[in-house]
């Protein structure tokens, strides 16, 4: 079953790391949740769902959550994209 939610939950200003909050995921009316971008990853996991990466749909693949504290997952990238 494929259900869509009944308005705009993320056409919020600013949606990234600073909005990881619990609640975009407890809004979601079920447990497994499609989404197209890393910082829904992370709101749906730390909401309680179950996030699946449409990449990771379609090469088969789980969605992992992996650093979901917001400045911790920036220095991650920071320090990726420094070391490339």
């Amino acid at each position: 079953m494929l259900l869509e939610t009944d308005g705009p939950l993320f056409f919020n200003p600013g949606c990234g790391p600073s909005l990881y909050k619990p609640e975009k995921g407890e809004q979601m009316p079920c447990k497994h949740i499609a989404v197209y971008c890393i910082s829904c990853i992370k709101s749906m996991y730390i909401g309680g769902r179950t996030p699946r990466y449409l990449i990771d749909l379609l090469f088969g693949e789980d969605t992992q959550a992996q650093e979901y504290r917001g400045e911790k997952w920036h220095g991650i990238l920071d320090a990726y994209i420094a070391a490339h």
